[in-house]
C-alpha cells in the first residue's frame, strides 16, 4: 500500500502556519488545545516545538491561501 500524504516535519508545518496565520487564530488555538496563551505564543513563534498545538494550528490553516496571495489578490482586483 502506498502512502497518499506526505508526513511533514514540524519546521515544515510551522513555516506553513506561519504563512497563513490571521488575526484571531491564536485565542481560537487556546480555546481549542487548552494551553495557556504564552505557550501556544512561542509555538507559533518557533520558540517552542508542541507537537498538540503545532498540529492543531496546521489543521486549521491547511486549506487557506497564504497571506500573501491573498494581499496580491487584493490589490490586483482595485486596480
Amino acid at each position: 500500500m502506498t502512502k497518499t500524504y506526505v508526513k511533514r516535519t514540524p519546521i515544515e508545518k510551522l513555516a506553513i502556519v506561519n504563512s497563513r496565520f490571521r488575526s484571531g487564530d491564536l485565542q481560537k488555538l487556546v480555546t481549542k488545545t487548552g494551553f495557556k496563551k504564552p505557550v501556544v505564543t512561542k509555538t507559533i513563534e518557533g520558540n517552542l516545538i508542541n507537537e498538540k498545538v503545532l498540529n492543531y494550528a496546521f489543521d486549521m490553516v491547511r486549506n487557506r491561501k497564504p497571506n500573501l496571495e491573498l494581499l496580491a489578490d487584493f490589490f490586483n482586483k482595485k486596480s
